[in-house]
């Protein structure tokens, strides 16, 4: 077997899990997001995540909200990045 993706940073491999987990693997080789980021488009990967929020032909909410936190764990490595809830984790700066 080949791997679908190329280098990964642990959080955008985090990301990738989780939407594989959900999609399959199948639809994830297939996928806009896994094209782009093999291309070395992070943002235009975690972007397209977002085109895999339909369940029987329509837009469901559950799948919204998945694909949001594994686009904000694929680009800042926190699933709440944005939302308000606070951080995931908080890791102190080296100043």
């Amino acid at each position: 077997m080949t791997a679908a993706v190329s280098y990964a940073s642990p959080r955008q491999f985090d990301a990738l899990v989780s939407f594989s987990y959900n999609v399959g693997t199948a639809g994830m080789q297939n996928s806009t997001a896994v094209r782009l980021h093999n291309a070395g488009n992070a943002q235009g990967a975690a972007d397209a995540l977002r085109m895999w929020n339909k369940s029987d032909g329509a837009v469901n909410p559950v799948l919204v909200s998945r694909r949001e936190k594994e686009r904000s764990l694929y680009l800042y490595g926190d699933p709440n990045f944005g939302t308000g809830k606070g951080p995931l984790l908080v890791v102190p700066a080296n100043d």
